[in-house]
């Protein structure tokens, strides 16, 4: 533990030197986690906290334990492991903050994005995706199937006239083939939709669309 921990024994041997190395902002819930466990009310103890090591820097340990408890079921002992998962957490916190890059971009953008995974399950689309295509937010958040969204559309009357399980069948059929795929569609109310997909390297694929509307009727009166 002392070596994991890069503390020495003089550092580190009563509970009280324990406490007062663990980060303010921790302390409370690794208290709170502890006595719960104490009292009976969790199986386990395990928390993860900020400490400041040998010196004095900040780092992450995460502590398993167990209570070993009498014929009364109060705890006697404590047998449990600790480990340093700074790595781990400055690696999720690259990650969070890459994450929140992304996000931030692709509502930033005047384009449609979506991206589903190998089941056609959606993993990613932003606001802009709904907004163009007249999505409910509330009925399509990341996580829908594209089923769900082919049937929402032919229903009502996206794709034109005929029996909206074939229509729903049909364009499943061709997005699990994944491949490169470009059109352009025009709603109902007449707004022109470029869609643009190019498949995944493990599977599904990734969508943009765009509203070419004006685009569209510039050329058409300019043919005129």
């Amino acid at each position: 533990v002392y070596a994991v921990l890069g503390l020495g024994y003089s550092q580190l041997n009563t509970p009280v030197d324990w406490f007062s190395r663990i980060h303010p902002d921790d302390v409370g819930g690794y208290q709170r986690t502890l006595i719960d466990h104490f009292k009976g009310r969790t199986e386990r103890f395990e928390y993860a906290f900020r400490y400041r090591d040998g010196d004095e820097r900040w780092r992450w340990a995460l502590q398993h334990g167990v209570a070993l408890r009498d014929e009364a079921g109060r705890a006697y002992r404590m047998i449990g492991s600790t480990g340093d998962i700074t790595a781990l957490k400055e690696s999720e916190q690259q990650l969070a903050k890459k994450s929140a890059i992304l996000e931030t971009t692709l509502e930033n953008i005047d384009q449609g994005i979506t991206m589903v995974d190998r089941d056609l399950q959606t993993i990613a689309l932003n606001s802009r995706f709904l907004e163009l295509l007249a999505f409910p937010p509330e009925r399509f958040r990341a996580g829908f199937h594209m089923e769900e969204a082919l049937r929402f559309n032919a229903e009502r009357g996206e794709y034109g006239p005929g029996d909206v399980e074939q229509q729903v069948r049909e364009r499943l059929e061709l997005a699990r083939r994944f491949e490169p795929h470009e059109f352009e569609r025009t709603r109902p109310d007449g707004t022109v939709i470029a869609v643009r997909g190019r498949p995944l390297p493990d599977g599904g694929f990734v969508s943009t669309y765009t509203d070419v509307t004006e685009q569209r009727r510039a050329e058409q009166a300019l043919r005129e």
